[in-house]
């Protein structure tokens, strides 16, 4: 077997655990009535997951793709795919944020370098595999949550913009 095949294998078990993934995006909830449909990251049994808190905006911007989907023709391929692409960039922003604190710190001890490298490699690499867990599970556990109907909540100023998986969480 290869280690690429056995990683492959890992995230798909690794996915299965977090049966019941469903999430949403962390804008303030009183703006708008969208907002209110969210719920963050819920894994089953309440189990606190890996960056289970990193990826609170991703996760409320998927529960409003799902629940919008409907109204605005987002398959729901477009919105697991747009919770992804989240995830990936929120891991990214959170490893550079590391970097950059991390960095100064390293003026006084250049012996520490190499392992602030080898650091930041081995917790963006985490938190990308998670982030495939998190995706494998919407993706195998998550057609019963994606709406077909017009929720009345989609039709608000700014359900479009809060939901649409084209658009980045940092665009």
């Amino acid at each position: 077997m290869t280690l690429v095949w056995r990683r492959d294998h890992l995230t798909l078990v690794l996915s299965l655990s977090l049966l019941g993934v469903s999430c949403s995006w962390a804008l303030p909830r009183t703006l708008c009535e969208v907002d209110r449909q969210t719920n963050g990251c819920s894994v089953p049994f309440g189990i606190d997951a890996p960056f289970k808190r990193e990826f609170i905006p991703a996760c409320d911007k998927h529960d409003i793709c799902y629940g919008c989907g409907h109204h605005y023709n987002w398959t729901r391929e477009e919105c697991d795919r747009g919770f992804f692409e989240d995830m990936k960039g929120l891991c990214k922003e959170r490893s550079e944020f590391a970097g950059r604190k991390k960095r100064r710190f390293f003026l006084e001890a250049a012996l520490k370098l190499w392992h602030f490298f080898r650091a930041i490699s081995t917790e963006e690499r985490r938190c990308h595999t998670t982030a495939k867990m998190y995706f494998n599970a919407a993706r195998i556990f998550g057609k019963s949550h994606y709406e077909f109907k017009d929720n009345d909540y989609c039709k608000g100023i700014c359900a479009d913009h809060h939901g649409n998986p084209e658009r980045r969480l940092n665009g």
